[in-house]
């Protein structure tokens, strides 16, 4: 990247990327025994600009004199190299102090040889870390110049790569010391004040007051919901797709394993659930159980009092997705609120009364996208909600749907 006038002293150490863009030049390093060389090269490139900045050049006439370089000045954007000087392997040293000492892939590094060496190109490459070769022969002012916008471009670009990776390492560090202090410092304590919460409310006394008890189950219900959320976000930072085991699974029965396990905490076991189709899926049998859970538990969350709840989930292939779409109808979801809903703590409804973190779906469209599936709601202009999750088709069943997928026959559970 370009640089700075700064001191040595104040200069970037040598495996970090250069990414001010206020510097006025580049550092070129032309490495060449060939006095000639140097100046055809400074006649060509001395009026050059690339994205802005001038090139400055540095000029090295043997591989210690181009390492001596590289130490004193460490914010090198490209070398100009050539391989075969006092020895043939003379440049290959050179590269190899870049890549492998300095452990530093951002330099750019283009070999001009007018003879290859004891090496072949492609090894060169491979075992140096050579951005680009090309014989003196063939390296015409014209080409020259192309290729130094090209390396300088990419340069550029690897640095900013490289800033946003070090960005990213901060904010996952940063959520590494939040996961912790959850973990440790945060879910003790609120386990605490739930056990004290229903230890208080099974001591009082037979004649507390109605306000006495009211306040006591309201502790214990804010500090139970206090726990769940804790839990959740926990769940919810330590997912990665390092922690799924994926398997081929037929949809429809971790469809109907998540049913069964519903029914056992609903408003109503007897809701009316409708299940048809299958198609085999890549998942994780626990993590997309527990989506389909979190799905039947909002639709039972949010049922409409007046009426029973009906659920009705398909599942149906295409040629490179199985997708799922629970449908149901209970109260729906505002349509500028179907996107928003899978993020933290977004509800559909502020409903106090309606109990909910506001983690689930979060984690829902976070297991999901770690299958590299997609999932989205809408209301449309049906009653109730409807929400759909497309997964990746296990390869052999991919295009070749099974031939009694009909609707009709399916089972109602």
């Amino acid at each position: 990247m370009p640089i700075d006038n700064r001191s040595d002293s104040m200069r970037l150490a040598p495996t970090t990327p250069i990414a001010r863009q206020e510097a006025p030049t580049w550092f070129v390093l032309v490495v060449d025994d060939e006095p000639d060389i140097h100046s055809v090269t400074n006649m060509v490139l001395e009026d050059e600009f690339v994205l802005g900045h001038r090139l400055t050049l540095l000029h090295a006439h043997s591989a210690q004199e181009a390492i001596n370089h590289l130490n004193s000045n460490p914010d090198i954007a490209l070398l100009l190299l050539d391989i075969v000087m006092a020895k043939d392997t003379d440049g290959l040293e050179v590269a190899a102090y870049v890549r492998h000492q300095y452990s530093n892939p951002h330099t750019r590094i283009i070999v001009r040889t007018g003879q290859p060496g004891t090496m072949q190109e492609t090894e060169i490459a491979e075992t140096y870390g050579i951005n680009y070769y090309e014989p003196k022969t063939q390296m015409t002012a014209q080409r020259l110049r192309a290729v130094v916008h090209m390396a300088l471009e990419s340069y550029q670009a690897y640095s900013a790569l490289e800033s946003s990776n070090n960005h990213l390492r901060h904010v996952l560090a940063d959520i590494e010391l939040f996961s912790h202090a959850v973990a440790h410092d945060i879910r003790g304590p609120a386990r605490n004040l739930h056990m004290l919460s229903e230890l208080l409310a099974s001591e009082l006394p037979s004649e507390a007051s109605p306000t006495t008890r009211e306040l006591a189950e309201a502790l214990q219900t804010g500090s139970a919901n206090l726990l769940t959320i804790l839990e959740q976000l926990l769940s919810l930072s330590h997912l990665g797709k390092d922690s799924l085991t994926l398997k081929t699974y037929d949809m429809s029965e971790l469809v109907s394993n998540a049913i069964e396990n519903f029914r056992n905490r609903a408003t109503d076991p007897d809701t009316d659930i409708s299940l048809s189709g299958h198609c085999r899926v890549i998942a994780d049998f626990h993590a997309i159980s527990l989506v389909v859970s979190n799905l039947l538990d909002n639709a039972d969350k949010y049922r409409e009092p007046e009426r029973p709840l009906t659920i009705s989930i398909e599942i149906r292939p295409t040629e490179t997705q199985c997708v799922l779409t629970i449908s149901d109808n209970g109260r729906g979801i505002p349509e500028e609120k179907t996107e928003e809903i899978f993020l933290p703590f977004r509800r559909a409804c502020n409903d106090k009364e309606t109990p909910g973190s506001g983690i689930g779906l979060a984690l829902c469209k976070r297991i999901v996208d770690l299958h590299e599936g997609t999932i989205h709601a809408d209301s449309g202009t049906h009653d109730g909600t409807r929400i759909t999750l497309s997964l990746p088709i296990s390869f052999d069943d991919a295009v070749k749907p099974s031939p009694d997928l009909r609707q009709d026959s399916a089972p109602t559970l």
